[in-house]
């Protein structure tokens, strides 16, 4: 892995604030991610899948997330789209679809997110999601900014955002 970096967790009381323009998603901003060379996309492999919120029966093995944005060195947003995302797992039976597209889709809503499996079909793996800068972009230098999922679809409770996660290499496994 490049970079091993800590999520943070509402639920365990360290610092993620709810976003202004969004008061029902949780955000969490990164520091300065700074990777040994320039690379044209990357992995963030979730290390944690076990975490939600006190009203979160069983404590589900997935995570879900509402946005990721990525910014450049300069502090420019990173245009991202559908096809810039790959997971190796993702929750079918929903009802609603919860691919990796959701995370970039603007949608904040309580149905426009991503998460993996949790309806009985959980991954005994880590959970990845392969993110390809677009075009022949290649970035040293970036942050990111993590949003939750809609805090009312978990009795209002801000819960399953990861809190620890390797950034490697995009198809580099951890």
């Amino acid at each position: 892995a490049l970079r091993f970096s800590t999520f943070p967790s509402i639920v365990d009381g360290i610092s993620a604030a709810l976003h202004p323009n969004y008061p029902n998603n949780a955000v969490w901003n990164s520091s300065a991610i700074v990777l040994h060379q320039a690379v044209n996309g990357i992995r963030l492999t979730f290390l944690d899948r076990h975490r939600g919120s006190a009203k979160d029966e069983g404590n589900f093995p997935m995570i879900a997330l509402g946005e990721l944005k990525i910014y450049d060195a300069d502090g420019n947003e990173v245009t991202m789209a559908a096809e810039n995302f790959v997971a190796n797992h993702t929750e079918t039976n929903e009802g609603f679809e919860s691919t990796v597209a959701r995370l970039c889709d603007g949608n904040f809503a309580a149905q426009g997110y991503y998460h993996s499996p949790w309806s009985g079909n959980e991954p005994q793996e880590y959970i990845w999601i392969d993110i390809d800068f677009p075009g022949t972009e290649a970035h040293q230098v970036f942050t990111l900014e993590v949003f939750s999922r809609d805090k009312s679809t978990s009795g209002n409770q801000v819960s399953l955002f990861p809190m620890e996660v390797a950034v490697s290499v995009i198809n580099e496994a951890y």
